[in-house]
């Protein structure tokens, strides 16, 4: 069952047995089965074999319709129609596709060509043609009644009629008459597959999950071959963000349906999101049988290998991806990924590279700055750090962090760039006072300022520092040290030699070996 496909393949219920051969009953099963590949393939040659039948074209039709080839499919509906003006089934389908493209004057012309026509139709036909004007939508509830009414006249306590009815108020969002009628026809006939089906989907749309889940169980115990439930099972999963379950249900889905490309991608990125690489990348493995430059498939392999920790694997893939692809089909976290992966392998320049191409693509990505700016930093790259903090400073002001200004202020730091290292490092403490490393560094750089230590410049946060390190001696000690070292240092050029030995001592406290710090104490004794 294809998510492309916004609409629902409409079912022939016992229309089947009463006007087609077996063959064709057999294409019919196969779209019901949603194996839509075989279908195709057996529908061709039947309609090659009957090139004026018109039910030979509309079932050709259909199961391009069901595979989502609207406009393939509306080229045999069509030749249905020229080749018999008589059978409705056509016109109707043609209809449908108008409406879908929004085309509604040729939907309602073609509805009418219909319509205005005796209706004489037998019940099969009836339920059919009533199933297409439900789904064609509001305009055409009062022409579905038409068809109803006459089927309530000849014969009304069937599965397949209160089937019809259902899908009739289901199209209407009356949920509540469209649950009794599935029901009807459940009591009519328990192996009524698709009433049980829809039944599950309304307890879906009213978010009783727990029914839904209970009605399709059942309707595997009925039919384990009924590939639909385990579709729907799966979304249902998804809903519930049961991702393992959802993936094991598709697997389950596609192993009966069939392994097109579309299901095999769906389950690849089902397993993707259950966080089960190995089978992803199996699945994908297989459509990539099917065509080895398949972009969709090259990328997702590239993220699973990603996300499995094969990083060589994934760097081979996304070269291959990237070598393929339209430009303009390269999204955003395309190239953050590999960058990632180029990081993680220790190829820092060319990460920067593609996490700026990602950063091209999105420029709302406010933590690519930080990344870019700290693999600059890594590589002791302050000017382009500074340009890329500066970036993100510039567009996005209310998420410039204490963080972000403190690296900042240490970028322009070793840029001997001190005055804004200054106003950077003050804000970090003005943010955040308790902030320890804003008034080291703070501290070293007005020491920068103030080489000679004369005018103290850098005592007042070494104070501060101080202050707040002693909570944890040990934790802090080196830079306590430093701290202490250059008090001492000031107070010993200010001649105040009581204090300044009380610094040095402190330093002592910490590093009893400390060779500066005991020379300067001898000297003061």
């Amino acid at each position: 069952m294809k998510v492309k496909i916004f609409f629902l393949v409409l079912s022939l219920l016992t229309f089947n047995q009463v006007i087609f051969s077996q063959a064709e009953q057999e294409i019919l099963k196969l779209i019901e089965l949603e194996k839509y590949s075989l279908a195709i393939f057996k529908a061709q040659q039947n309609a090659a074999a009957n090139p004026n039948d018109p039910v030979a074209q509309y079932l050709l039709g259909k199961a391009l319709y069901a595979d989502g080839m609207l406009d393939s499919s509306d080229i045999f509906f069509r030749k249905g129609i020229a080749a018999s003006g008589e059978f409705p089934l056509n016109y109707l389908a043609v209809a449908l596709i108008h409406s879908q493209k929004g085309r509604k004057t040729e939907a309602a012309a073609f509805v009418d060509s219909v319509m205005k026509k005796d209706i004489s139709w037998d019940t099969p036909m009836l339920l059919e043609g009533a199933q297409y004007l439900s789904k064609l939508g509001t305009d055409y509830f009062d022409d579905a009644d038409k068809l109803i009414y006459s089927i309530n006249k000849k014969e009304k306590n069937t599965s397949a009629y209160y089937l019809t009815l259902g899908d009739y108020y289901a199209a209407q969002n009356n949920f509540s008459l469209a649950s009794q009628n599935y029901q009807k026809a459940i009591d009519t006939n328990p192996s009524e597959y698709r009433a049980l089906l829809e039944k599950s989907k309304i307890y879906k749309l009213i978010k009783n999950y727990t029914e839904a889940e209970s009605i399709l169980n059942k309707l595997l115990e009925i039919n384990p071959d009924y590939s639909k439930a385990y579709f729907e099972l799966s979304d249902l999963y998804s809903t519930n963000k049961q991702f393992d379950k959802a993936a094991d249900a598709y697997a389950n889905y596609v192993a009966k349906a069939e392994s097109s490309y579309y299901n095999l991608m769906r389950l690849a990125g089902l397993y993707f999101g259950a966080k089960k690489y190995e089978p992803a990348i199996s699945t994908i493995k297989e459509v990539l049988k099917l065509n080895p430059e398949d972009t969709n498939a090259l990328r997702l392999l590239a993220y699973c290998y990603a996300e499995n920790g094969n990083n060589n694997e994934s760097l081979e893939v996304f070269g291959k991806y990237f070598n393929t692809v339209l430009v303009e089909k390269i999204f955003s976290t395309d190239f953050e990924k590999y960058a990632s992966i180029l990081e993680k392998s220790g190829f820092d320049s060319l990460a920067i590279i593609n996490y700026k191409n990602a950063l091209a693509l999105d420029t709302t990505k406010v933590k690519l700055y930080n990344t870019i700016s700290g693999l600059y930093i890594k590589s002791k790259k302050w000017r382009e750090s500074i340009e890329m903090l500066e970036l993100k400073k510039s567009r996005f002001p209310d998420n410039f962090t204490v963080q972000d200004h403190f690296d900042l202020g240490k970028n322009y730091y070793f840029i001997q760039d001190y005055n804004n290292a200054i106003n950077s490092l003050n804000q970090v403490i003005a943010i955040k006072p308790d902030f320890l490393a804003g008034y080291l560094w703070l501290a070293r750089t007005s020491a920068s300022l103030d080489p000679e230590s004369e005018q103290g410049l850098a005592k007042p946060y070494y104070e501060k520092y101080i202050e707040l390190a002693l909570v944890d001696p040990q934790k802090y000690k080196k830079d306590l040290i430093e701290a202490y070292s250059y008090l001492g240092y000031y107070y010993y050029l200010q001649k105040d030699n009581a204090s300044s030995k009380k610094y040095w001592e402190e330093v002592l406290v910490l590093d009893p070996e400390n060779v500066q710090a005991n020379d300067v104490v001898r000297q003061l004794k």
